[in-house]
């Protein structure tokens, strides 16, 4: 993979993050208050945190966005499951932050590191 290329998909996958990190902030706001809102919303912070590493060179925030977005997926699905489509649709797109991650990453290995 070329240096621009990665640069675009780190950028992709931190807007990305981004969005999915204040949509769940949101959630306080646009639902009734519940528990478990209360950690998506703790979850949307870390996923603004993990948009800020993605935005840099860091080959860990590579890695820390295939195992927090993984480690949503399996928490959303542990707590309530799928209820509604948007569920899926962010579990989704979860899977492919993963997914993007851990590519990103094995084309990072054999670089020089900063």
């Amino acid at each position: 993979m070329h240096e621009r290329q990665i640069h675009q998909l780190r950028h992709l996958a931190a807007a990305l993050v981004t969005a999915i990190g204040l949509w769940q902030i949101a959630q306080l706001w646009l639902q009734h208050f519940r528990e478990d809102l209360l950690l998506e919303a703790l979850w949307g912070g870390v996923y603004l945190l993990l948009a800020l590493g993605l935005v840099g060179r860091s080959r860990f925030s590579l890695f820390a966005t295939g195992v927090v977005c993984l480690g949503h997926i399996v928490w959303v699905l542990q707590s309530r499951g799928l209820a509604t489509p948007l569920d899926g649709l962010v579990a989704l797109i979860d899977l492919c932050l993963a997914g993007l991650g851990v590519s990103l990453l094995w084309a990072l290995r054999h670089r020089g590191s900063v």
